[in-house]
């Protein structure tokens, strides 16, 4: 039977959005929080709002918890029933912090699945959600019904770990991202360009650029490229001529000084014709021997 009495522990303002989806579901929803005033919301809408933790576990087969973090969850769940029950975490944490909860987890009888979110709260149930999940067959398969209702389901396979790692590098593609199209902003701004038409340009470009990686990624082998536009030899050059520019402009190029740095090594190392998606020999070249030469 398909399990749907599902509980929500933890109301902050994604928590809510969570319990919401899952209403529009037609799950059986069970909230608790610490302040009472957000689960009386959430039960005029058609929650049932428990008085405790452990009861909010005891109503329910899926129990999702969002709350600060992993060490709130321990004294959360301490004294829940959790035998035969399937914990869904959305609680950010890294991939140590998370195997261990998985582990004390089951120790108490409990299936885990662990989540990470990649969403704003008003996109969960939607199309446009984003949430990684990793966790056994099993687990994945009783948590379905909460998974799939808060949409976007993104399963990673049973490697707990996986769902900070994925999180990780999208947060770090997305805070790069930003932070280099303010520096790009403000060298437009500094050589007289609107910034209006500075964004235009760099936006109709952003789709060729992430084209080109897409294609470094598919490369067979490690020192041969599909794309002659994105070797690391070329992106070494082109991150060569942005420092000179930046300091011209009077800003301070130490953000990409680093990566100037790194992709020379790989360069002098014999990485240069190497895809720019061969991450690997870009952080590699930062340390450990030359390849081939043992030095």
């Amino acid at each position: 039977m398909s399990k749907r009495n599902v509980a929500v522990i933890g109301l902050g303002n994604m928590g809510t959005a969570l319990a919401r989806a899952l209403l529009a579901a037609d799950l059986r929803v069970t909230v608790w929080n610490r302040s009472e005033a957000k689960s009386r919301v959430l039960e005029a809408e058609g929650a049932w709002c428990a008085v405790s933790p452990a009861s909010a576990v005891e109503e329910s087969e899926i129990v999702v918890v969002c709350v600060a973090d992993h060490v709130l969850v321990y004294e959360l769940l301490d004294g829940a029933d959790l035998q035969g029950r399937t914990v869904v975490m959305l609680t950010a944490g890294s991939a140590d912090e998370s195997r261990r909860l998985a582990d004390h987890l089951r120790d108490r009888g409990a299936q885990f699945v662990e989540g990470q979110i990649g969403t704003y709260p008003d996109a969960v149930g939607t199309p446009h959600s984003r949430i990684f999940y990793a966790g056994s067959e099993q687990a994945m398969c009783d948590a379905r019904a909460a998974t799939e209702a808060l949409g976007g389901a993104a399963p990673l396979g049973s490697d707990i770990g996986s769902v900070s790692g994925l999180a990780a590098a999208i947060r770090t593609y997305y805070v790069a991202t930003s932070v280099t199209t303010v520096l790009a902003m403000e060298v437009a701004r500094r050589h007289g360009v609107p910034l209006a038409t500075a964004f235009a340009e760099i936006d109709l470009l952003h789709p060729i650029v992430q084209e080109g990686v897409r294609e470094s990624l598919t490369d067979a082998g490690p020192t041969e490229s599909s794309s002659e536009r994105l070797t690391l030899e070329r992106l070494a050059d082109g991150v060569a001529d942005l420092v000179a520019l930046t300091r011209q402009c009077g800003l301070d190029p130490s953000m990409l000084a680093e990566a100037e740095r790194v992709l020379e090594l790989a360069v002098s190392r014999g990485h240069g014709s190497a895809a720019v998606g061969t991450a690997s020999l870009v952080l590699d070249a930062t340390g450990g021997p030359t390849p081939g030469t043992g030095v």
